[in-house]
């Protein structure tokens, strides 16, 4: 598979005031009219609120519309996304558009936890409603940090995710850093996960932050990037 480099696309600009800088983890759906790209763009304080642009099918170089309204607010305080949301992944369902995304929260011993949660649009992926304030991939045995940057793939009824989990916390110099591997879960309707707690890709080197997975299907098999 040969790739064209097309260059820059869409910069925040200050567009609506709030998108102070950064344009990041972009997510797209292949609509009717358009491609419809998902991103975070971050506040003065660094926090991000996630929106979108719309952008032509045949020539994505050109914007068809930037929207200039968060698609969701961070969480109340003490819940999983009170400190930002970026988006990670989406899954067409039941004519509706299910968006996975990363929440922060900010913590006192080390800089932050990330967990994923879950939100549903009726209408193309105009608008979402957060289907909980929990988190869908969240703390538990196997995720003890973190779990974070799904990839969803549809096998028969049932669906499979690749995922980030949290493993450590290194100190580089003056800042701490996460380590991340990839681990799996799967559901019967994308919003109740059973993780297997086992690591699917094995380090090669020692602290890897191994995220945001890519799983595509060519030739009867199944890729990951």
């Amino acid at each position: 598979m040969k790739w064209i480099k097309k260059g820059l696309v869409f910069f925040t600009d200050r567009q609506a005031g709030w998108m102070n800088s950064h344009a990041q983890c972009p997510t797209a759906i292949v609509l009717k009219d358009r491609i419809r790209i998902y991103f975070s763009a971050r506040l003065p304080n660094q926090q991000s609120l996630p929106t979108f642009i719309d952008v032509e099918i045949d020539n994505p170089l050109r914007i068809m519309n930037i929207n200039k309204i968060p698609i969701l607010e961070m969480g109340r305080k003490g819940t999983f996304d009170e400190n930002g949301i970026i988006p990670s992944y989406i899954v067409r369902k039941d004519n509706k558009v299910y968006l996975y995304y990363a929440g922060w929260s900010q913590c006192k011993n080390v800089p932050y936890k990330n967990f994923t949660g879950l939100a549903i649009s009726s209408d193309e992926g105009e608008t979402f409603e957060k289907y909980s304030e929990a988190p869908v991939f969240t703390m538990n045995e196997h995720n003890p940090l973190s779990a974070t940057g799904p990839c969803i793939v549809q096998i028969e009824n049932k669906y499979r995710a690749l995922y980030s989990t949290g493993v450590d916390w290194v100190q580089v110099e003056d800042k701490l850093e996460h380590t991340y591997l990839l681990t799996d879960a799967c559901s019967e309707d994308g919003v109740f996960w059973k993780t297997s707690g086992k690591i699917v890709v094995n380090p090669v080197f020692e602290n890897e932050a191994d995220c945001k997975p890519a799983v595509f299907k060519h030739g009867g098999l199944y890729h990951l990037w």
